[in-house]
């Protein structure tokens, strides 16, 4: 999505983007001449109304779009696996070891990002009346996946992997959405804010729709088709609370929600679960909380349904877990701080130069509270403590209101030869994974 209103001619990865491997942020189409305007909307220092309010709230969006990549990366489970294994195989390069195990285990988490464009058939018609279905298939590279179907007049027209990128990129694009609808809250004409919430809604739908955009817009899709009853907004809190929700389960609830799914008796659904099991395929909880949530709003009397989606439109969190927890899933949550600290002590005793700790460590003091009680996109930025981001155009940074301590600039030179060698070194290699299927005999390497 990345506000195509914005900039536009620009293709989405043309207006900014996260760069996982080193957490920047990189803003394209603006240069040193604009810093003082951005450094004022990004402090909520612009005007809300007219043109410069739309300009405004546009760029601001953009950022949150890009610093909900960021703080998914370093305040959640799954992103902090992926930053330890990063670190690992970082390791192993620095000390001149033999990686090739190191980049194996950092493919699970990189090839869950990969598949998405890999495995996306898509034609150039709109998705507007196509009808959606799923199923499971077990890919060569990217192990068993779930793959969603939508047709058109019964004619198969879109095949859109189940990925972890398509999960990322449906949280920052609910909460770059969100952004815009607290920037409109804010204006004082009533009439200006209603035409405003109109057009973003509009937008919203027509994204939906454009089949250049699946990889941020599936799981959307999704949800709106199965929840009419919640405003814009309200869904769009909803589905961050299930994205945050999926990517902080730990090991031990994985497996034990694996074994709630419900997959088809089949090869490929007993991969699947095994999958789950070891850790991986987390963008299916998300998925099948969506199918599962919307029995549970209906199933019951009216009385309890009517108070289930309440429970929906206002504590989501609550709503996620109650559903589980009615299937008897028991959450340990001491079990994710343990893993969350397991990570953390990796990440600290690195014998790399990379400060991975440092930018992990203190974005999950100042972020991960605020984060617990709303989504980003209902934030301020000038509430979350961010890396500065860099102009692509020519190298201007871009302070946020309430700084980590690392120089942008600096921390680029320093470190781009290094991430540019592991970059080479993963791009050499065929984006893939390693997986189980049922009669495997299992190996358990160094996580």
């Amino acid at each position: 999505m990345k506000n195509t209103t914005t900039l536009l001619n620009a293709s989405h990865e043309e207006q900014g983007n996260f760069d996982y491997f080193s957490h920047q942020i990189c803003i394209n189409r603006y240069t040193q001449a604009h810093q003082t305007w951005i450094e004022d909307c990004l402090n909520d220092h612009s005007d809300f109304c007219g043109q410069e309010g739309i300009n405004a709230r546009d760029l601001k969006s953009l950022f949150v779009h890009e610093v909900t990549h960021f703080l998914d990366l370093t305040t959640t489970l799954w992103g902090l696996e992926y930053t330890a294994r990063k670190s690992a195989l970082l390791d192993k390069i620095h000390l001149g070891e033999d990686h090739e195990q190191a980049l194996n285990v950092f493919m699970l988490n990189t090839s869950e990002l990969e598949m998405h464009k890999a495995l996306l058939v898509r034609d150039g018609e709109s998705l507007a009346g196509c009808t959606m279905n799923h199923g499971l298939m077990i890919h060569p590279d990217y192990g068993p996946i779930i793959v969603v179907i939508y047709y058109r007049d019964g004619v198969e027209c879109h095949k859109i992997p189940l990925s972890m990128l398509a999960l990322f990129e449906a949280h920052a694009t609910a909460n770059e959405v969100l952004s815009k609808i607290r920037d409109i809250d804010q204006i004082p004409d009533e009439n200006e804010r209603i035409v405003a919430h109109a057009h973003v809604n509009q937008e919203f739908n027509e994204h939906l729709h454009d089949p250049a955009l699946t990889e941020y817009t599936l799981l959307l899709n999704l949800a709106k088709l199965h929840f009419p009853e919640l405003s814009l907004r309200e869904l769009l809190v909803f589905f961050s609370a299930l994205a945050r929700f999926t990517m902080n389960q730990d090991a031990l609830s994985l497996s034990i929600l694996s074994d709630r799914m419900r997959f088809l008796p089949t090869e490929a659904g007993d991969a699947l679960s095994l999958d789950m099991k070891r850790g991986t395929s987390r963008a299916v909880v998300a998925f099948k909380t969506l199918l599962f949530m919307h029995e549970w709003i209906s199933k019951g009397t009216p009385m309890e349904n009517s108070e289930n989606i309440n429970m929906l439109k206002t504590r989501p969190n609550k709503a996620i877990r109650q559903l589980w927890e009615d299937d008897n899933v028991k959450f340990m949550d001491a079990m994710a701080q343990i893993e969350r600290n397991c990570y953390l002590g990796l990440l600290q005793n690195r014998r790399h130069d990379l400060p991975d700790f440092e930018i992990v460590s203190a974005s999950i003091a100042a972020n991960m509270a605020l984060l617990e009680n709303s989504p980003v996109g209902l934030l301020s930025l000038s509430d979350l403590t961010l890396m500065d981001a860099i102009l692509n155009e020519d190298f201007t940074p871009i302070a946020m209101p309430k700084r980590l301590d690392i120089d942008a600039i600096s921390y680029f030179d320093q470190f781009y030869p290094f991430m540019a060698k592991l970059k080479k070194l993963y791009q050499a290699k065929k984006a893939s994974k390693f997986f189980i299927t049922p009669g495997d005999s299992i190996l358990f390497v160094n996580r």
